[in-house]
């Protein structure tokens, strides 16, 4: 099953930041317009206008980055001061699996760990 998970990063007031898991969600498709469909169905349900936004963070893959079709794009198209940027939580965690790969007493561990 293909699934998307949402979170929310608020900045209020009074420059104070607090950042929400929305949750995960289930997706039919992952092409470019299903993802970014789902995206604005969960903020409607959220009531949280997207007019509001003022960034968004993704991964690398292209249907979530391409600058001609992808999540990135649409949003801009329809929120212009939406600014995209590389997720750094996702190059953090593929920079860790990387160096579990890499390092073989981390990839030992894992093994043992997921025989267990």
């Amino acid at each position: 099953m293909e699934q998307m998970s949402v979170c929310v990063r608020i900045v209020d007031e009074e420059f104070s930041v607090s950042e929400d898991f929305v949750g995960m969600y289930a997706l039919d498709q992952t092409t470019e317009e299903s993802i970014f469909n789902a995206l604005k169905d969960v903020l409607a349900r959220c009531n949280l206008d997207k007019n509001n936004c003022c960034g968004q963070a993704h991964d690398g893959a292209s249907a979530m980055a391409g600058h001609i079709s992808g999540v990135a794009r649409r949003m801009l198209d329809e929120v212009p001061v939406a600014l995209f940027v590389h997720c750094y939580a996702h190059k953090l965690n593929l920079v860790l699996q990387n160096v579990c790969k890499n390092v073989v007493i981390m990839r030992d561990v894992q093994e043992t760990l997921r025989i267990l």
